[in-house]
């Protein structure tokens, strides 16, 4: 199996779609406002009718004024948000796979608006495509930044005991070296606690911005001052260009690994958090691995983060030798 990744333009062009093709729109509503900013977007348009919108709600959810009106207009559509909980992302995919395989006879497009998800979640859409036979061609991933107000001692820490492999695998070998790779983002006390746990001996840091926001790189590069500077390497990705953040992440494995495992252990922005889930399965060498690190449950103050306008994302395809597209 191949992989196709290329970074896309949000435009209402891709919504357009033939008599041979159906597209699925799928999100989550949750405490953040930006979680019905690409949903608006999508309702706006002429072509809304021929889309099929799937939404989830968290059983938890607290609405706020933008979420409570979007629940109100998908109901005048007779569309009702499917309730699950944060951590079932089982249901969450039988759901999506369940509505997928019950088309036939066209080409299926799925769009999936990832912002306001678990990373349990959207980190394992591209595994329909592995897992699914049918007639799926292409899976968007769509990401809108956020506006990100508050300090990091007032986000979801991890339970930090709570790691686990999520993709690759490991050689299992305690002479081999390892190198440690770890994603950052504003959460300074989860990625300290997880390296207290870990206890890295090398290790790299690796942070990812739009380049049209500055103020965000010296958010970043100031929350985690003190891992960045006592880190054998650090770099910079681009957050709005998620094929480079692929390529630059899959070539660092692919360099690396030779000389051990290569262990990425994600946080900050989605799209970082997802690029480096999807690395081993672009890069499918056994030594290369991504681990993830469970939100603490019991420890974490809802932050409610608000669109800042900007939407990123990217196209997802793989193929088989003898087929043109699988799901």
């Amino acid at each position: 199996m191949t992989y196709n990744i290329q970074t896309t333009l949000f435009t209402n062009d891709l919504f357009n779609i033939s008599v041979n093709e159906k597209c699925i729109f799928v999100f989550a509503l949750g405490y953040e406002e930006r979680s019905v900013f690409i949903i608006d977007k999508i309702l706006k348009m002429p072509v809304h009718n021929n889309i099929t919108i799937v939404p989830f709600i968290f059983d938890d959810y607290i609405p706020s004024e933008p979420t409570s009106k979007i629940i109100e207009l998908l109901a005048t559509y007779n569309i009702t948000p499917i309730n699950v909980a944060y951590n079932d992302y089982n249901k969450v995919l039988e759901t999506v796979a369940a509505i997928v395989n019950n088309i036939s006879g066209k080409d299926i497009i799925l769009h999936f608006d990832y912002s306001s998800m678990p990373r349990s979640w959207y980190c394992r859409f591209p595994m329909l495509v592995k897992n699914h036979h049918g007639a799926l061609c292409k899976l968007y991933f769509w990401y809108s930044a956020g506006d990100y107000e508050s300090n990091g001692d007032g986000f979801p820490s991890a339970g930090v005991r709570d790691i686990r492999s999520f993709s690759g695998r490991a050689t299992l070998r305690p002479i081999n070296s390892r190198t440690h790779i770890f994603g950052l983002g504003f959460d300074h006390v989860r990625t300290q606690g997880i390296m207290s746990v870990l206890d890295p001996s090398y290790y790299g840091a690796c942070y990812a911005y739009p380049f049209s926001d500055f103020s965000m790189l010296k958010k970043v590069k100031k929350e985690n001052e003190e891992l960045i500077n006592s880190s054998d390497f650090s770099f910079e990705l681009p957050l709005h260009d998620f094929h480079f953040m692929m390529a630059k992440l899959s070539d660092l494995a692919n360099t690396l690994v030779h000389k051990g495992d290569v262990i990425f252990i994600p946080d900050g922005p989605k799209p970082l958090i997802l690029a480096c889930s999807l690395v081993p399965t672009v890069v499918p060498r056994k030594g290369v691995v991504c681990l993830h690190v469970k939100r603490h449950d019991q420890y974490y103050e809802a932050v409610n983060v608000k669109a800042k306008g900007d939407i990123f994302g990217f196209c997802y395809e793989s193929y088989l030798p003898s087929a043109d597209c699988i799901l």
